[in-house]
């Protein structure tokens, strides 16, 4: 007589194979994650961020009653608003999805964006200059000290809050 217990069925062969593939699959796609967040944040390798953008330092180096009133100052300033971005963008969207698709239009939008930007930026500069030239010369060096350091650590803190922004 045969002995069936020690018969394997050919489905539960294939279904345990299919779930030790799909086992395998998700602990590589987990260590493949976890190595990618550790390369992606691990500076040994000399992959760092870019410097920030000249302005960014300037405005984060700034001591904290200085920004307060830089912002306060620029708070009526051309595109302050975030709902004048929304639109922006959603005009860009518009234009992009548009068919026939016009590139002068695009054109027109990214442009005027820019523009937008340029004057804002501007508002930016004329007020840190205001700041600047109202502050003593020791005042400034201190400040000028500050930039450096800034730019040679080139901090990661958000929004302007770290150890530079006393």
């Amino acid at each position: 007589m045969t002995d069936l217990g020690n018969q394997k069925s050919p489905r539960a062969g294939r279904w345990m194979r299919v779930c030790l593939a799909g086992s395998l699959g998700l602990n590589l796609l987990v260590i493949g994650l976890a190595v990618g967040v550790f390369l992606r944040f691990d500076d040994s390798h000399g992959a760092r961020r870019p410097p920030p953008s000249l302005t960014t330092t300037l405005y984060r180096t700034l001591p904290r009653e200085e920004r307060e009133a830089l912002r306060r100052a620029l708070r009526d300033a051309p595109q302050s608003r975030i709902q004048d971005r929304r639109e922006n963008a959603r005009e860009l969207a518009v234009a992009l999805r548009n068919t026939p698709y016009d590139s002068g239009a695009v054109e027109h939008l990214v442009f005027a964006q820019l523009d937008t930007r340029t004057v804002w930026q501007r508002a930016v500069l004329n007020a840190w200059m205001e700041r600047v030239a109202a502050m003593s010369d020791d005042a400034r060096r201190r400040y000028a000290g500050r930039v450096e350091e800034f730019m040679k650590n080139r901090p990661s803190f958000p929004h302007g809050r770290g150890a530079h922004a006393k």
